[in-house]
């Protein structure tokens, strides 16, 4: 049960984190548009696991909540970064 859900899981968890320690936010909006790696030797499907071949799910949900943010940002923001 817990594969077949855990990505939206994970995505609603850390979304909900975001939107309510507005510091998280602004921190990950300051990665600018770079790749994000949870380099989390001991999972191989959140993080890079042992031998740096892992999905890292986990930053392509910050990755994709960053972009979100970006989305609703005015345009005259996005040239600054």
């Amino acid at each position: 049960k817990w594969n077949d859900s855990k990505l939206e899981i994970m995505k609603e968890i850390i979304t909900l984190k975001t939107d309510q320690h507005p510091e998280i936010l602004n921190k990950l909006t300051r990665t600018g548009l770079r790749t994000i790696i949870y380099n989390n030797r001991l999972d191989d499907y959140f993080g890079l696991g042992t031998h740096g071949d892992g999905q890292n799910e986990y930053g392509k949900i910050l990755m994709e909540i960053r972009d979100k943010r970006y989305r609703e940002l005015s345009p005259e923001f996005l040239r600054c970064i």
